[in-house]
Order: structure tokens, then sequence, then C-alpha cells
């Protein structure tokens, strides 16, 4: 199967720290969970590769992520698939995304409301988008604009 080249560095590097320790000595739990991570990778794209809103996004955390492209290849496609009414606010860092719901369970929302204006406060915000699952919709917004619910609405 064909990786984007962000998803193929990713794979790569699951792939090298798995040669350093299968078969050593105290160090077959992480072979473990680097083979669980591995495989997940490759049936998270393999399963959702090549919807329309997948494959979107994946053009543009390959154009603009230098690092860490496991934050969409595996938890924000992982959250959008079983969360596809989810309407969230997807934040691009030239190190990484963060996928945060708009209208998250009140338990979450100080903790998306605190990674959300550090981001946006803190300079590393390069794009920000308006993301659903179910609808195909990826629509780029200002940050400045997204407004999470308020605390009482869940």
């Amino acid at each position: 199967m064909r990786y984007p080249a962000g998803l193929r560095a990713e794979l790569d590097d699951i792939e090298a720290a798995l040669a350093r320790v299968e078969g050593k000595p105290f160090c077959a739990d992480e072979a473990a969970r680097l083979k669980d991570r591995h495989e997940k990778l490759k049936r998270l794209w393999a399963e959702n590769g090549q919807k329309p809103l997948i494959q979107e996004m994946s053009r543009i955390v390959e154009r603009l992520l230098r690092h860490y492209h496991s934050d969409f290849y595996l938890h924000d496609i992982s959250y959008l698939v079983a969360n596809p009414e989810a309407v969230c606010v997807w934040v691009l860092r030239g190190t990484g995304t963060d996928l945060l719901p708009l209208n998250p369970p009140l338990r979450e929302e100080p903790w998306y409301r605190a990674i959300y204006d550090a981001r946006r406060w803190g300079g590393g915000i390069l794009k920000t988008y308006i993301v659903q699952m179910s609808a195909g919709v990826l629509r780029e917004t200002d940050p400045d604009k997204v407004r999470f619910a308020p605390r009482d609405a869940a």
C-alpha cells in the first residue's frame, strides 16, 4: 500500500525502534506497544485513507507539518472515525495537530480551551479549520473566531 510521506516516515521510525528493542530482555512490553501502534496506523489508513475528507486533510498535513504526523494519522483520524457527527476545530502547527471538539463534555471543556488558548496565544498555529466527518466539512477559519460551547450547554 502506498502511504503519504509523513505517515511513511512514522511507520519507518516505528520499525527502526522495534528493531532496537525486539528480542531484548525487559523490552517485550515496548515491542508489543510499537507493533500495536504500527498496525493501528496501517489499519486506519487502509480503512479511511481513501475518504475524500481524510485525503484533503492529509494533503494539508503533508504540506504544513514538519514533525509529529501521527497526531493526524493516528489520533485525529481515530477520533473522527469514532465520532463522525462531532464538530471540531482542527489546529495545525509545524509540530503536530490538535483536534478539539467545539461542544465537548463539560469535564473536558476547560482542558480543550486551555490547549486552544495556549496554541493561539503562543503563536504556533499555522492554520485552523472547522471539521465534521459525517458532513464532509473542512473549512478554514480565523483562530480568533473559534468559540467553544458555553459551560452549561451540555
